[in-house]
Protein backbone atom coordinates (compact mmCIF):
# COMPACT_ATOMS: atom_id res chain seq x y z
CA UNK A 1 0.00 0.00 0.00
CA UNK A 2 1.21 3.50 -0.82
CA UNK A 3 -0.05 6.82 0.55
CA UNK A 4 0.95 10.20 -0.89
CA UNK A 5 0.77 13.55 0.89
CA UNK A 6 1.38 16.88 -0.81
CA UNK A 7 0.71 20.54 -0.21
CA UNK A 8 -0.11 21.41 -3.82
CA UNK A 9 -0.55 25.19 -3.25
CA UNK A 10 -3.62 25.46 -5.44
CA UNK A 11 -5.41 23.39 -8.08
CA UNK A 12 -6.70 26.19 -10.27
CA UNK A 13 -3.99 26.13 -12.94
CA UNK A 14 -4.39 23.66 -15.82
CA UNK A 15 -0.62 23.20 -16.19
CA UNK A 16 -0.25 22.45 -12.48
CA UNK A 17 -3.13 19.96 -12.55
CA UNK A 18 -1.49 18.15 -15.46
CA UNK A 19 1.84 17.92 -13.60
CA UNK A 20 0.12 16.61 -10.46
CA UNK A 21 -1.78 14.05 -12.54
CA UNK A 22 1.51 12.90 -14.09
CA UNK A 23 3.23 12.59 -10.72
CA UNK A 24 0.40 10.49 -9.29
CA UNK A 25 0.33 8.29 -12.38
CA UNK A 26 4.07 7.65 -12.06
CA UNK A 27 4.13 6.96 -8.31
CA UNK A 28 0.83 5.02 -8.20
CA UNK A 29 -0.38 5.76 -4.64
CA UNK A 30 -3.50 3.99 -3.36
CA UNK A 31 -4.48 6.96 -1.18
CA UNK A 32 -3.69 10.65 -1.73
CA UNK A 33 -3.87 13.54 0.75
CA UNK A 34 -3.67 17.07 -0.64
CA UNK A 35 -3.36 20.27 1.34
CA UNK A 36 -4.03 23.83 0.15
CA UNK A 37 -6.25 22.94 -2.80
CA UNK A 38 -7.61 26.52 -2.68
CA UNK A 39 -10.90 25.17 -4.04
CA UNK A 40 -14.26 25.82 -2.39
CA UNK A 41 -15.88 22.94 -4.26
CA UNK A 42 -14.64 19.89 -6.18
CA UNK A 43 -16.89 18.02 -8.62
CA UNK A 44 -16.00 14.68 -10.28
CA UNK A 45 -15.20 16.42 -13.58
CA UNK A 46 -12.72 18.76 -11.90
CA UNK A 47 -11.20 15.89 -9.88
CA UNK A 48 -10.61 13.97 -13.11
CA UNK A 49 -8.26 16.76 -14.27
CA UNK A 50 -5.69 16.00 -11.55
CA UNK A 51 -6.57 12.51 -10.23
CA UNK A 52 -5.84 9.34 -12.24
CA UNK A 53 -8.75 7.02 -12.92
CA UNK A 54 -7.92 4.70 -10.01
CA UNK A 55 -8.25 7.59 -7.50
CA UNK A 56 -11.66 8.96 -8.39
CA UNK A 57 -13.17 8.30 -4.94
CA UNK A 58 -12.60 11.41 -2.86
CA UNK A 59 -13.76 13.70 -0.09
CA UNK A 60 -12.77 17.31 0.50
CA UNK A 61 -12.83 20.16 2.95
CA UNK A 62 -13.59 23.46 1.15
CA UNK A 63 -11.11 26.30 1.20
CA UNK A 64 -11.88 29.53 3.00
CA UNK A 65 -11.87 31.86 0.02
CA UNK A 66 -8.52 31.31 -1.63
CA UNK A 67 -6.89 29.86 1.49
CA UNK A 68 -6.60 26.24 2.63
CA UNK A 69 -8.69 23.37 1.36
CA UNK A 70 -8.07 19.64 1.86
CA UNK A 71 -8.70 16.60 -0.32
CA UNK A 72 -8.34 12.89 0.40
CA UNK A 73 -8.74 10.46 -2.52
CA UNK A 74 -8.56 6.68 -2.63
CA UNK A 75 -8.73 3.68 -4.93
CA UNK A 76 -11.35 0.96 -5.08
CA UNK A 77 -9.09 -1.17 -2.87
CA UNK A 78 -10.81 0.56 0.05
CA UNK A 79 -14.18 1.61 1.31
CA UNK A 80 -14.01 4.89 3.20
CA UNK A 81 -16.03 7.00 5.62
CA UNK A 82 -15.34 10.64 6.50
CA UNK A 83 -15.38 10.88 10.30
CA UNK A 84 -14.72 14.58 10.87
CA UNK A 85 -13.39 17.68 9.15
CA UNK A 86 -12.47 21.31 9.74
CA UNK A 87 -10.38 23.90 7.89
CA UNK A 88 -7.26 22.26 9.36
CA UNK A 89 -8.00 18.53 9.14
CA UNK A 90 -9.92 15.88 7.21
CA UNK A 91 -10.25 12.54 9.00
CA UNK A 92 -11.20 9.43 7.02
CA UNK A 93 -11.64 5.81 8.09
CA UNK A 94 -10.60 3.14 5.59
CA UNK A 95 -11.35 -0.57 5.28
CA UNK A 96 -9.57 -2.83 2.83
CA UNK A 97 -11.85 -4.56 0.34
CA UNK A 98 -9.62 -7.65 0.30
CA UNK A 99 -8.91 -8.49 3.94
CA UNK A 100 -10.99 -6.06 6.05
CA UNK A 101 -7.88 -4.35 7.41
CA UNK A 102 -8.97 -1.00 8.83
CA UNK A 103 -7.19 2.24 9.70
CA UNK A 104 -7.76 6.00 9.88
CA UNK A 105 -5.90 8.83 8.18
CA UNK A 106 -5.94 12.46 9.35
CA UNK A 107 -5.02 14.80 6.51
CA UNK A 108 -3.63 17.98 8.09
CA UNK A 109 -3.08 21.59 7.08
CA UNK A 110 -2.00 23.45 10.21
CA UNK A 111 -2.34 27.20 10.82
CA UNK A 112 0.80 29.35 10.84
CA UNK A 113 0.21 31.58 13.87
CA UNK A 114 0.81 30.61 17.50
CA UNK A 115 -2.70 31.36 18.76
CA UNK A 116 -4.48 29.17 16.23
CA UNK A 117 -1.79 26.49 16.44
CA UNK A 118 -2.67 25.73 20.07
CA UNK A 119 -6.32 25.34 19.09
CA UNK A 120 -5.24 23.13 16.20
CA UNK A 121 -3.35 20.73 18.47
CA UNK A 122 -6.30 20.61 20.86
CA UNK A 123 -8.58 19.81 17.93
CA UNK A 124 -6.29 17.02 16.74
CA UNK A 125 -6.10 15.54 20.23
CA UNK A 126 -9.89 15.48 20.45
CA UNK A 127 -10.05 13.85 17.01
CA UNK A 128 -7.57 11.11 17.87
CA UNK A 129 -9.33 10.48 21.19
CA UNK A 130 -12.42 9.43 19.22
CA UNK A 131 -10.49 7.04 16.98
CA UNK A 132 -9.70 3.40 17.61
CA UNK A 133 -7.12 1.22 15.92
CA UNK A 134 -4.34 2.28 13.57
CA UNK A 135 -4.03 6.02 12.90
CA UNK A 136 -1.76 7.99 10.57
CA UNK A 137 -1.54 11.80 10.78
CA UNK A 138 0.17 13.44 7.83
CA UNK A 139 0.39 16.68 5.91
CA UNK A 140 1.68 20.22 6.30
CA UNK A 141 2.18 21.10 9.99
CA UNK A 142 3.64 24.56 9.24
CA UNK A 143 6.18 24.04 12.03
CA UNK A 144 9.44 22.16 12.56
CA UNK A 145 10.67 19.98 15.42
CA UNK A 146 14.43 20.66 15.58
CA UNK A 147 16.82 23.53 14.75
CA UNK A 148 18.52 21.50 11.99
CA UNK A 149 15.19 21.32 10.16
CA UNK A 150 15.60 24.97 9.14
CA UNK A 151 18.54 26.31 7.15
CA UNK A 152 18.99 29.58 9.04
CA UNK A 153 19.35 30.72 12.64
CA UNK A 154 15.91 32.31 12.94
CA UNK A 155 14.62 29.55 15.20
CA UNK A 156 11.36 29.67 17.16
CA UNK A 157 12.15 27.56 20.22
CA UNK A 158 8.72 28.03 21.77
CA UNK A 159 6.95 26.65 18.66
CA UNK A 160 9.26 23.64 18.59
CA UNK A 161 8.60 22.92 22.25
CA UNK A 162 4.83 23.14 21.74
CA UNK A 163 5.02 20.79 18.76
CA UNK A 164 7.20 18.21 20.48
CA UNK A 165 5.10 18.31 23.65
CA UNK A 166 2.02 17.51 21.60
CA UNK A 167 3.77 14.67 19.74
CA UNK A 168 4.89 13.12 23.02
CA UNK A 169 1.48 13.52 24.63
CA UNK A 170 -0.09 11.59 21.73
CA UNK A 171 2.67 8.91 21.76
CA UNK A 172 3.26 9.42 18.05
CA UNK A 173 6.10 8.00 15.99
CA UNK A 174 7.62 10.41 13.46
CA UNK A 175 8.37 8.53 10.22
CA UNK A 176 11.77 9.54 8.86
CA UNK A 177 12.17 10.92 5.33
CA UNK A 178 15.80 9.88 4.74
CA UNK A 179 16.25 11.34 1.26
CA UNK A 180 15.18 14.92 2.06
CA UNK A 181 16.20 17.22 4.93
CA UNK A 182 13.75 20.01 4.03
CA UNK A 183 10.29 19.79 2.46
CA UNK A 184 9.55 23.47 1.79
CA UNK A 185 11.36 26.33 0.08
CA UNK A 186 10.36 29.95 -0.39
CA UNK A 187 11.97 29.69 -3.86
CA UNK A 188 14.08 32.82 -3.48
CA UNK A 189 17.63 33.41 -4.68
CA UNK A 190 18.91 32.67 -1.17
CA UNK A 191 16.05 30.44 -0.05
CA UNK A 192 14.70 29.63 3.36
CA UNK A 193 14.37 25.85 3.63
CA UNK A 194 12.29 24.12 6.32
CA UNK A 195 10.88 20.67 7.08
CA UNK A 196 7.16 21.40 7.40
CA UNK A 197 5.61 18.20 6.01
CA UNK A 198 5.57 15.06 8.13
CA UNK A 199 4.07 11.61 8.65
CA UNK A 200 3.12 10.40 12.14
CA UNK A 201 1.70 7.06 13.23
CA UNK A 202 0.27 5.87 16.54
CA UNK A 203 1.54 2.73 18.37
CA UNK A 204 -1.28 0.55 17.01
CA UNK A 205 -0.31 1.49 13.45
CA UNK A 206 3.28 0.36 14.05
CA UNK A 207 1.95 -2.96 15.34
CA UNK A 208 -0.40 -3.50 12.40
CA UNK A 209 2.01 -2.21 9.76
CA UNK A 210 5.54 -2.82 11.10
CA UNK A 211 7.15 -1.75 7.85
CA UNK A 212 6.11 1.87 7.23
CA UNK A 213 8.64 3.96 5.32
CA UNK A 214 8.54 7.38 3.67
CA UNK A 215 10.49 9.10 0.94
CA UNK A 216 10.36 12.42 -0.85
CA UNK A 217 9.59 12.28 -4.57
CA UNK A 218 10.39 14.76 -7.30
CA UNK A 219 8.47 18.01 -6.89
CA UNK A 220 7.18 19.01 -10.32
CA UNK A 221 5.20 21.96 -8.99
CA UNK A 222 4.44 23.70 -5.67
CA UNK A 223 6.97 24.93 -3.12
CA UNK A 224 6.36 21.80 -1.00
CA UNK A 225 7.87 18.38 -1.66
CA UNK A 226 5.46 15.47 -2.13
CA UNK A 227 6.00 12.53 0.23
CA UNK A 228 5.24 8.91 -0.63
CA UNK A 229 4.67 6.45 2.23
CA UNK A 230 5.19 2.72 1.61
CA UNK A 231 3.31 0.44 4.01
CA UNK A 232 3.44 -3.30 4.63
CA UNK A 233 1.93 -5.53 7.30
CA UNK A 234 4.93 -7.87 7.10
CA UNK A 235 7.83 -7.55 9.51
CA UNK A 236 11.22 -6.94 7.82
CA UNK A 237 13.43 -10.00 7.55
CA UNK A 238 17.19 -10.13 7.48
CA UNK A 239 18.78 -11.23 4.21
CA UNK A 240 21.75 -12.72 6.12
CA UNK A 241 21.83 -16.46 6.75
CA UNK A 242 23.44 -17.32 10.10
CA UNK A 243 24.62 -20.74 11.27
CA UNK A 244 23.73 -21.36 14.91
CA UNK A 245 26.47 -23.01 17.01
CA UNK A 246 24.18 -25.69 18.41
CA UNK A 247 23.52 -26.96 14.87
CA UNK A 248 27.12 -28.28 14.77
CA UNK A 249 26.31 -30.74 17.57
CA UNK A 250 23.26 -32.20 15.84
CA UNK A 251 23.72 -35.70 14.29
CA UNK A 252 21.91 -34.63 11.11
CA UNK A 253 24.42 -31.82 10.57
CA UNK A 254 27.43 -34.04 11.28
CA UNK A 255 26.18 -36.66 8.79
CA UNK A 256 25.62 -33.94 6.20
CA UNK A 257 29.18 -32.68 6.63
Amino acid sequence: MKIATWNVRGLGCDKKKALIFQSLAENKPDIVCFQETKLDTICPLLAASFLPRNLRNFSFQPSLGSAGGLLTAWSNLFSATVLSSSPSHLTTSFCSSSDNTSFSIINVYAPCDDQHRILFFDELSTTTLNLTGSVMILGDFNIYRYPHEKNNDNINWSEMETFNDWINSESLLDIDIPNRTFTWSNKRRHPTLVKLDRVFINPLWSQSFPLTEAKAVTATTSDHTPILVHISDSAPRSAIFRVENFWLQMPEFKNLV
